[in-house]
């Protein structure tokens, strides 16, 4: 199985047990639909497209979704919500620059039943905000050391 085989299946099935609590596409017999938020506001992971790509591909591939994709906050509306089953932040970074009535609108749609997911840099992303902190369940405090960073060094 190619790595991009397992990231198909590992975005498929966090879509569908995403979307097992998504109130509103119960409902209906029409196939879920996704609203993929991938705008960054700090460090822009180059996964992001690849991720759109995979989660598209997905999506044409098993029928089992709609995906529309998004780089602007207006998106995250009452209006919009309204037409969507599931939000997925992916990677997003920094601080949104929403208004607190999107904050609400996105805080009621998600009382009545819309769901929510945050992939990997998406706990590093609305920073005071607590009910987003509280979704995602905890935020980004720092980056673990990578490969090619020189060691560190503690003295005890």
């Amino acid at each position: 199985m190619t790595a991009a085989h397992r990231l198909l299946g590992g975005f498929g099935l966090a879509i569908a047990g995403a979307l097992l609590f998504a109130g509103p596409a119960a409902a209906q017999a029409d196939p879920p639909r996704v609203l993929v938020f991938s705008e960054t506001y700090g460090f822009h992971h180059s996964s992001i497209e690849y991720g759109n790509t995979v989660l598209a591909r997905l999506a044409a591939e098993t029928g089992d979704f709609t995906v529309e994709f998004s780089t602007s906050p207006a998106d995250l509306s009452a209006a919009k919500l309204a037409q969507v089953d599931l939000v997925l932040f992916n990677s997003t970074t920094g601080r949104m620059p929403l208004s607190q009535q999107q904050r609400d609108e996105f805080e009621q749609w998600l009382g009545c039943g819309g769901g929510f997911m945050g992939v990997h840099a998406s706990a590093d992303h609305n920073y005071g905000w607590p009910l987003y902190a509280e979704l995602v369940g905890a935020q980004f405090e720092g980056h673990p050391q990578m490969a090619n960073d020189p060691p560190a060094r503690m003295i005890v």
